[in-house]
């Protein structure tokens, strides 16, 4: 017997659905009419009920809701008059106001379908991620998307750290508010579309798209889970590649084991790292940042098993013999036998920071800047380029 949880509220389809759904026949019951969504979140914690029957018009509704339905085991029939395509805050479907529609969606053996996620088709997601202490990881994504956009591919950067966001200080933007909290507001409520992510970014002059963090970290709930996957989607949609800064934790809290469907700190950078198609794991050259990033790493391939990883040693050591030395230790202990090392170059990136510039406008001929070139060009598929002296 099918249990249904309906949350249709003053509408005359309530209703008509209890009496269809009461017949000996029906195959399926309604165990809870709910008024709002507290009660209806409730219900799925209580793993009461298998589907739930809902107005999109429901007062507090938005897509993390029925991401937590989703998550609690239910699926998500949506009702709207006139549904069109791309609405329903990610149910798994949306019918009108009719008692029929909703009996054909309840009997169309949706429930075995996998739990829907938003679109990954169109450009890549690169996450750049570095444990607790790794230097300049967010000079690394700032650097590589701004290299990206100087080869003229059309990038995005985004600053989703919920616990030191600072790209908007290093390229010495205005950060009282954020461009990607404005965007998970109306991913949030279905309204997330490109003309939405063009007004809320801020374009550098390379080209470059940027959607600033949070002005304060405790401000972290903002970014909600499934309106951030909704609003990567929109980004692979508008932009060939997204490079999004993520924190550095890589804990599940305990508190989602207790209360499942409980937001917490580090899902910005776990949701990111579950869809996106490249990760640049960031690595102190130094011994006790180099240990450091070992023991994350396995941590790090559980929560992005698809994706592919490009090891970044930054601050590398000049010399041969210390390169060698960091390649061996890599390979024998992680199996990376390719990782990029960019130059120590503390005063180029003071330079930088200082001026709130990118590398290649503070220092376009430093050896930092060269190796993230490399980088760039490898993730955007351009053949590797000679530069002389009037590298730019």
């Amino acid at each position: 017997m099918l249990r249904v949880v309906t949350a249709v509220p003053g509408t005359p389809l309530e209703d008509a659905l209890v009496r269809r759904l009461t017949r000996a026949d029906a195959g399926a019951t309604v165990v809870r009419r709910c008024l709002d969504t507290v009660e209806l979140r409730s219900v799925a914690g209580a793993d009461l009920a298998d589907v739930a029957v809902i107005d999109l018009a429901l007062r507090g509704l938005d897509r993390d809701i029925v991401a937590e339905l989703h998550r609690c085991g239910l699926r998500v029939v949506g009702t709207t008059p006139a549904p069109k395509a791309g609405m329903g805050f990610g149910a798994d479907a949306v019918v009108d106001h009719d008692v029929d529609q909703v009996l054909s969606a309840l009997r169309g053996g949706f429930r075995a379908d996998p739990v829907p996620r938003a679109d990954r088709a169109g450009g890549r997601l690169i996450a750049v991620w570095g444990p607790i202490g790794s230097p300049g990881r967010t000079s690394v994504a700032v650097n590589v998307a701004d290299e990206l956009a100087r080869l003229k591919v059309n990038s995005l950067l985004a600053d989703a750290d919920t616990y030191g966001p600072s790209v908007a200080q290093q390229l010495g933007l205005l950060d009282d508010a954020s461009g990607l909290a404005a965007v998970c507001r109306l991913a949030a409520l279905d309204r997330i579309n490109s003309a939405a992510i063009r007004q809320a970014a801020v374009v550098l002059p390379s080209g470059l798209s940027v959607l600033t963090g949070l002005p304060r970290p405790d401000r972290w709930e903002e970014l909600l889970p499934a309106a951030l996957d909704a609003a990567w989607s929109c980004a692979r949609q508008q932009f060939a590649l997204t490079v999004v800064d993520v924190g550095f934790c890589l804990e599940h809290d305990e508190l989602a084991w207790f209360e499942p469907g409980t937001m917490t700190r580090n899902q910005a950078t776990i949701e990111t790292l579950g869809t996106a198609d490249t990760v640049i794991a960031v690595c102190g050259a130094d011994p006790v940042g180099v240990v450091r990033f070992l023991r994350s790493l396995p941590t790090l391939r559980a929560l992005a098993p698809t994706a592919q990883v490009q090891v970044v040693v930054n601050r590398a050591p000049n010399g041969r013999g210390a390169h060698s030395e960091l390649r061996d230790m890599l390979a024998a202990h992680a199996g990376e036998t390719e990782p990029l090392l960019v130059p120590a170059d503390g005063s180029g990136f003071a330079d930088a920071m200082r001026s709130g510039q990118t590398l290649a406008e503070a220092t376009p001929r430093s050896a930092a800047r060269r190796s993230i070139q490399s980088l760039a060009e490898r993730l955007a598929g351009v053949a590797h380029r000679r530069r002389g002296r009037r590298a730019a």
